[in-house]
C-alpha cells in the first residue's frame, strides 16, 4: 500500500477510535456525499473492526437537491424528510453514535434562486432539529471527518486538473489531522 493508501486508513482508524471513540457494540449512523462512498466503506470497515454492531449510512446527493430545488411545486419546499430526523434523533438517544463525512461542492446550489433555497434549508432545519438536540445534548458521541470531495478541490487547487486537486486537497487533510505523522 502506497503512503496515501496508508494516509486514507489511519484518517478513518482515527475518526472512528479516536474521533467517535467508538464503543463495542455501538450502532454508527452516518451521513455522507454520494461522491465519499469508497471512503465510507472504509469507515465501516474501521467501524466493524472496532466493535460496531450496525453502520448505517444515509447519502446526501447534490444532484438531487438541484432537481428538487429546481423544480418542486413551490409548497413542497416547506417540507423536509422529519421521520428520517426523528428516527436518527431516536437512534442517538438510543446510543448510537454520529459520524458527518463533511466535504460538499461548495457551488452545488450556485444559480439557483435564494428564496428557493432557503425556504428549503428552513424546513430542514425545523425537520432536523431532534437530532441536533440529541447531538448538541451529548446524547451521543459524535464526530465529523473530511473528505476530498472533487468539486471542493477544483475550488481549492483551480489551476490543477482534477485528480490531481484531489490529491493535493487529500495531502492537506493529511496534514490537517496530522495522519502524516507517526504517532497523530
Amino acid at each position: 500500500m502506497d503512503a496515501f493508501g496508508r494516509n486514507l486508513e489511519k484518517l478513518a482508524e482515527l475518526a472512528v477510535k479516536v474521533g467517535l471513540n467508538l464503543e463495542e457494540g455501538q450502532e454508527v449512523v452516518a451521513t455522507a456525499p454520494v461522491e465519499a462512498l469508497g471512503f465510507v466503506r472504509l469507515l465501516a470497515e474501521k467501524a466493524y473492526q472496532q466493535g460496531a454492531s450496525l453502520f448505517t449510512v444515509i447519502y446526501q446527493d447534490n444532484a438531487l437537491a438541484r432537481t428538487r430545488l429546481s423544480l418542486a411545486p413551490e409548497e413542497a419546499l416547506d417540507r423536509a424528510p422529519s421521520w428520517l430526523y426523528e428516527g436518527m434523533a431516536r437512534a442517538f438517544r438510543e446510543g448510537a453514535a454520529r459520524l458527518a463525512v463533511s466535504g460538499n461542492d461548495p457551488k452545488a446550489l450556485a444559480g439557483l434562486p435564494p428564496e428557493r433555497v432557503g425556504r428549503a434549508q428552513q424546513a430542514n432545519a425545523r425537520a432536523y432539529k431532534p437530532a441536533l438536540e440529541a447531538i448538541t445534548g451529548f446524547a451521543t458521541n459524535w464526530t465529523i471527518v473530511p473528505f476530498a470531495h472533487p468539486s471542493w478541490a477544483r475550488a481549492v487547487f483551480p489551476v490543477l486538473p482534477e485528480e490531481e486537486a484531489v490529491r493535493k486537497l487529500w495531502e492537506a487533510i493529511f496534514r490537517a489531522t496530522r495522519v502524516d505523522q507517526e504517532d497523530p
